[in-house]
């Protein structure tokens, strides 16, 4: 009988650390950095913890999400958000024809431009910290809330 009530004790506990697995999966994951992009906040290779499914998104959040028409999962940071404009001149950021200081130093440079764009409603414009190697918003648009996997806790 004391076997029995043992087993069963390993069987509950079993199970309680099964469902805090699943609590802790719908709430966090982890995620690799693939590309040179985020330099010098997330290092190529380097392994971080992101909340998903986040209540709020700031301006600077660095974001895990699902760019359109590609399967592979991205990290950028969030300069923009919906109805606003976005334009970069020589390197240096404009968010509604004023200009962004970046308090995180992306790696910029001066032959960097980017026409100004109008962010859809619902959606946000990200861009790689390291422009020069960064894929973003600049290249696939902006990102739709609903693609955005959740923000980097690092």
């Amino acid at each position: 009988m004391a076997w029995f009530k043992t087993k069963s004790g390993i069987g509950s506990l079993l199970g309680l650390f099964f469902l805090l697995i699943v609590f802790w999966n719908s709430l966090f994951g982890f995620y690799q950095g693939v590309g040179k992009s985020m330099e010098p906040a997330l290092m190529e290779g380097e392994v971080y913890l992101v909340k998903k499914n986040p209540d709020t998104i700031k301006r600077g959040d660095i974001i895990v999400f699902r760019a359109p028409g590609v399967k592979q999962v991205h990290t950028k940071r969030v300069v923009a958000f919906g109805n606003e404009t976005v334009e970069i001149k020589e390197g240096q950021l404009y968010i509604n024809g004023q200009i962004f200081m970046e308090p995180y130093g992306p790696r910029s440079d001066k032959r960097i431009n980017q026409e100004t764009v109008v962010v859809p409603a619902d959606h946000f414009f990200v861009l790689g910290d390291n422009r020069l190697t960064s894929y973003d918003s600049r290249q696939f648009g902006a990102i739709k809330k609903d693609d955005i996997i959740g923000v980097v806790v690092k």
